[in-house]
């Protein structure tokens, strides 16, 4: 009984408040955070989920696939403006590289004409990989497909700029956070593009 003299609900299952929530997959489960204490009288009503294993981003990918390290897989995935889940697309699918070493970037489909891109940029003490990812049309991903530009210019192309941090834990869960946006290349702090090395983040 709140403090107000209504009655608290009682999250239990799959329900929030006595409505049922839409969750087929079975991965949507309560668990409780440890936050600062709330505003005396406050009483919340929203309860958060933790997803019980990995996010569906490693969903749909053949077992025999190594192209693509998964921190970069799933931030296009996470990135990219193709709905999750779509299926009856392997006619479609890519998973490609351009470049090598410092330059090296990953690529997927995004629709019929766009690719996202991305580059593994560094790792911090925690364990989370930071990754910067983009968008490019069809014209970009050839240029550098072809070898006709240099690989360590394709985010020069990309739309859509952004980097992720991406907790991976085999034995726990694993997801994708985005840290920051960018409208151009430019503001894209410059050891974050290749031909940078990785770095080792403090």
């Amino acid at each position: 009984m709140g403090a107000d003299g209504d009655e608290i609900d009682e999250v239990g299952g799959d329900e929030v408040g006595g409505d049922q929530v839409d969750d087929p997959d079975g991965w949507l489960r309560p668990k409780e955070l440890e936050t600062a204490p709330p505003p005396l009288g406050y009483q919340p009503r929203v309860t958060v989920f933790r997803p019980k294993g990995s996010t569906p981003l490693e969903a749909g990918e053949p077992e025999d696939e190594d192209t693509i390290p998964d921190a970069a897989l799933w931030v296009m995935k996470y990135r990219r403006h193709l709905r999750l889940g779509l299926h009856g697309r392997e006619d479609e699918r890519l998973r490609a590289v351009i470049g090598e070493g410092d330059t090296t970037a990953y690529v997927i489909d995004d629709g019929p004409r766009h690719y996202m891109v991305a580059r593994l940029v560094g790792e911090d003490s925690e364990g989370l990989v930071y990754c910067l990812v983009g968008r490019i049309d069809l014209a970009a991903f050839e240029l550098y497909a072809n070898l006709d530009a240099p690989a360590e210019d394709v985010f020069a192309d990309a739309r859509d700029l952004a980097v992720c941090s991406v907790f991976d834990a085999p034995e726990d869960v694993s997801n994708v956070l985005l840290i920051a946006t960018y409208r151009h290349v430019d503001e894209v702090p410059p050891d974050y593009l290749p031909p940078n090395p990785f770095l080792e983040f403090t």
